[in-house]
C-alpha cells in the first residue's frame, strides 16, 4: 500500500512538473522574474528618494494625466477605492497633493498634484527614468503587441471574475 501511494505522489508531481515545461508556462516564468527584478530595482532606489513604487506612481499619473477622480487613479493602479484612499491621505497630509470638489455642492472630488507635489516628482523623474533606461532594452514592435495581448487578456478574465 505505501508503495502505491508514493508511486502516485510521484507520478503527480512528474505531471506537474511536466506543466513547467509548456512553452507559454516557460515565457511566464521569465516574464515574472524580469518583471520582478525591474520592479524590485527600481523600488530599491526610489525608497532612497522617500517614494515607493505606488506614490510614484499615484504623482505619475497626476503630473501626467491629472487631475483625477480617486476613483480613475485605483483602476489604473489597480487597486481597491479603499486602498487608494489610504495612500491619498497620506499624500494629503504632506502636501503634495490636495483633493478639490468638482462643483461647490458636488461631493465627487478630484486629486491634484500641488506645487510642492509637482516639484517632488519632477526632481525624482528624470533619474528614475534613466534607471528604467539602463534597466530595459527597446522591444521590438511584435513583442510589444504580444504583451499588449496579455494586457488584454487580464483585463478580459478580470471582467469576467467581477
Amino acid at each position: 500500500m505505501k508503495k502505491s501511494i508514493k508511486k502516485s505522489r510521484i507520478n503527480r508531481k512528474n505531471d506537474l512538473e511536466n506543466l513547467l515545461l509548456e512553452e507559454s508556462v516557460i515565457s511566464w516564468r521569465i516574464l515574472m522574474k524580469a518583471f520582478l527584478g525591474v520592479y524590485q530595482s527600481l523600488e530599491k532606489k526610489l525608497l532612497k528618494e522617500e517614494c515607493s513604487i505606488a506614490r510614484f506612481q499615484i504623482l505619475f499619473y497626476l503630473y501626467f494625466d491629472g487631475p483625477l477622480a480617486a476613483s480613475c487613479l485605483a483602476k489604473k493602479l489597480f487597486v481597491t477605492r479603499g486602498n487608494i484612499s489610504m495612500f491619498l491621505k497620506r499624500l494629503e497630509k504632506e502636501k503634495l497633493i490636495n483633493l478639490k470638489l468638482v462643483q461647490p455642492l458636488s461631493k465627487r472630488t478630484f486629486v491634484n498634484l500641488t506645487t510642492k507635489g509637482r516639484v517632488f516628482f519632477e526632481k525624482i523623474f528624470p533619474p528614475h527614468i534613466k534607471r528604467v533606461k539602463y534597466l530595459m532594452p527597446a522591444l521590438g514592435a511584435e513583442l510589444l503587441n504580444e504583451l499588449e495581448n496579455i494586457i488584454e487578456n487580464t483585463e478580459k478574465l478580470n471582467s469576467e471574475n467581477n
